[in-house]
């Protein structure tokens, strides 16, 4: 039950922008807390060399004003948020490959403060869903 539990921790560090495989993408706009994304968030990536992926990394950029911008992304400069690691299980992977994602946030009804993340995944038409809370 441990392992279980720790596999569905996602990870607050800080990631190189050279070890993704692909650049990111936006998913979402909202407002939290006042607002939370109600739709499933669709995305595809393809990969650029070959390589394994060992999860998936998500950041954010908070609008401060309309002229100021904190971006937490690996190519920006670190912040207290830095990046959020999803592992999963290595799955090795050509370049040119396509990874598609389906990626539902909501709140956790036992924490105001965290986050629920459901990441389903299809790498090699093989079809993986994995469940992360984020604090």
């Amino acid at each position: 039950p441990l392992i279980e539990a720790a596999r569905q921790r996602a990870i607050s560090l800080e990631i190189a922008e050279d070890s993704l495989l692909c650049p990111g993408a936006l998913l979402w706009r909202f407002s939290y807390p006042n607002e939370m994304p109600t739709e499933a968030a669709h995305v595809q990536f393809t990969v650029t060399a070959n390589s394994t992926i060992y999860g998936f990394v998500g950041w954010f950029t908070l609008h401060l004003s309309p002229s100021h911008d904190l971006e937490t992304g690996p190519n920006s400069p670190m912040t207290h948020w830095s990046q959020v690691y999803f592992p999963m299980d290595g799955v090795e992977i050509q370049a040119g490959e396509t990874v598609a994602c389906e990626v539902i946030l909501s709140e956790p009804p036992d924490d105001p403060r965290g986050l629920e993340v459901t990441l389903t995944c299809t790498i090699q038409s093989s079809i993986k869903r994995h469940f992360f809370r984020i604090r």
